[in-house]
């Protein structure tokens, strides 16, 4: 007679959502921290413009997913606003769809109705399609492309 195996075990809906709030508190504190990280280096002097522009985007987009802290937001737009001409020295393509995803998010706040936006939304989905990127800046970059 076959032996019959139980299937795995579930989680209770309410273990689920302890885990759930566990993993968004988490989550929180590392976009906290990041976002902490990326305004250092907006503080260094002798950081390079791409380099800048980078940590700037990456900050954008932290505060927009984190949707609280706003310190250093309009610093960050300005400085991708200065920055912007530095796109094309980005060599690593990590650090270009961060970059592609930040002139986004500083395009909305200078204009929401720019025509540029949608264009850009389109360039940043096209670019998810890169499978050597990062799955995880993909997704956020996906977010941040719907988004607009």
């Amino acid at each position: 007679m076959p032996s019959r195996s139980r299937p795995p075990a579930v989680a209770a809906p309410a273990d689920a959502a302890l885990l759930l709030a566990r993993g968004l508190a988490q989550m929180r504190a590392d976009l906290d921290a990041g976002g902490a990280a990326f305004r250092d280096v907006l503080d260094l002097a002798d950081a390079r413009d791409d380099q800048r522009l980078v940590a700037a985007s990456a900050l954008l987009v932290v505060i927009g997913i984190a949707d609280v802290d706003y310190a250093g937001f309009e610093h960050a737009v300005a400085t991708v606003g200065a920055t912007q001409a530095a796109l094309d020295d980005i060599e690593v393509p990590d650090h270009r769809l961060v970059a592609d995803a930040g002139t986004l998010v500083a395009a909305w706040y200078h204009a929401a109705d720019d025509p540029q936006v949608p264009t850009r939304a389109a360039d940043l989905v096209r670019a998810l399609r890169d499978e050597r990127l990062d799955p995880a800046l993909r997704c956020i970059a996906g977010m941040v492309a719907i988004a607009g």
